[in-house]
């Protein structure tokens, strides 16, 4: 037990009480700047703020399963593009690297080229 003034300050207090440091990091501008990106990138609630990086997404669609969305929507020619595409909606090298592979990029062409005509 912490004793705190006069009034004893259990522990399930203390955790309940709101800290100005966690009042702070919610109005900070990396905070907001964390919720715009969710909300332009429609990622949903998902944004941390780290102190190094600016904004890490956590739960967002899988790079290959977003890579062939983008590939379906028709806005794109060639698998370049969508791997461009998928950089600025912040995924890393590390992820990316998943889509080199032969078959994958293949498929990627093809789905690519297809939509791309049809749209």
């Amino acid at each position: 037990m912490v004793v705190h003034g006069a009034a004893p300050l259990t522990l399930a207090k203390a955790q309940r009480r709101p800290t100005a440091n966690v009042a702070a990091k919610l109005a900070s501008a990396r905070f907001r700047n964390a919720a715009k990106a969710t909300q332009r990138t429609g990622y949903g609630l998902a944004a941390l703020v780290s102190r190094n990086r600016g904004v890490c997404i956590v739960n967002r669609t899988p790079v290959i399963e977003r890579a062939f969305e983008l590939a379906r929507s028709g806005r794109f020619r060639i698998p370049s593009e969508v791997r461009k595409a998928l950089i600025s909606d912040r995924y890393t090298q590390a992820e990316l690297f998943q889509l080199e592979g032969k078959a994958t990029w293949r498929q990627l062409r093809t789905l690519c080229a297809d939509s791309y005509h049809r749209a």
